[in-house]
């Protein structure tokens, strides 16, 4: 029971960090989109790197650990949305560290992992 509620806990917390990290991206991603004089949000390269880079490491240059185990760029999409607005939405998969389900010595015990989502939408500045 202790192993599961610890494992809840730490699923709680990624999740927590899933959408604090995706917050700050969509809000950077908000201020950097090119909003021209024809109301159509354009999201060129540049954008793109920063936003990923900011949602995974925490700064928009790439440097340091990330934020979450396994989290990567390719994980996060963002993408032009209605009436001025981006999106942005990141899918991570968690991994438990402490449950396993045992398969009796028929095969490698199995680790349930299984995805968290969040994502934003925000309108470009």
């Amino acid at each position: 029971m202790v192993m599961a509620t610890a494992e809840l806990g730490r699923a709680l917390a990624q999740y927590n960090a899933l959408n604090k990290a995706v917050r700050d991206g969509a809000h950077h991603l908000a201020r950097t989109a090119i909003l021209g004089s024809t109301g159509l949000v354009q999201i060129n390269g540049a954008t793109v790197t920063e936003t990923r880079n900011l949602v995974v490491y925490g700064n928009i240059l790439g440097t340091g650990t990330p934020r979450l185990p396994g989290l990567a760029g390719a994980q996060i999409t963002l993408a032009a949305a209605a009436g001025g607005s981006a999106s942005l939405t990141a899918s991570y998969t968690y991994e438990p560290i402490f449950m396993k389900v045992p398969t009796f010595g028929y095969s490698e015990d199995l680790r349930p992992a299984f995805t968290l989502q969040a994502g934003m939408v925000t309108r470009a500045l």
